[in-house]
């Protein structure tokens, strides 16, 4: 098994700190392996941290990939950071030419919704021509029913 498996299971089975143990030994890492370390600090309610160590891939030129910025987006959702889930969406195509696909506007609209930004995540929404995956389209009814009515979210 690879240093980047390796890392990915460490992550599933919630241990974060033998994957980070093992992330900091590693003589070479390469994307796969900063993805596999920011996923699984994302994946267990480590945010802050995951978004730390993707600026220490940033500033060790390691560039990101569409994986990378979907693992950000959602550590972002995760830890209610959104002014830093809307300065990476943006800087993805802006600083790394990344064009923002389903998956990432589905990841946005999660987070302007999980932190009750609801305007914003419907004008996220509306002007998308897309063909939406399954996911999507269940996050954009649900955003729907609860702009139509917010007060019975919960029930």
């Amino acid at each position: 098994m690879d240093a980047s498996s390796t890392l990915k299971m460490y992550g599933r089975c919630g241990a974060v700190e033998d994957a980070n143990t093992m992330f900091l030994t590693m003589s070479y890492i390469d994307s796969v392996s900063w993805n596999a370390m920011i996923a699984a600090l994302a994946q267990h309610r480590c945010g802050v941290q995951a978004i730390g160590l993707f600026e220490r891939m940033l500033k060790e030129d390691m560039l990101p990939d569409r994986v990378t910025f979907l693992i950000i987006l959602s550590a972002c959702s995760h830890a209610g950071l959104v002014k830093e889930g809307c300065h990476y969406s943006n800087s993805m195509h802006d600083s790394y030419g990344i064009s923002p696909d389903e998956e990432h506007y589905a990841r946005m609209i999660d987070l302007l919704c999980r932190c009750r930004e609801f305007t914003e995540a419907k004008d996220l929404i509306e002007p998308q021509t897309r063909t939406l995956d399954a996911v999507s389209v269940k996050k954009n009814c649900a955003l729907r029913a609860i702009l139509i009515d917010p007060p019975n979210i919960i029930s």
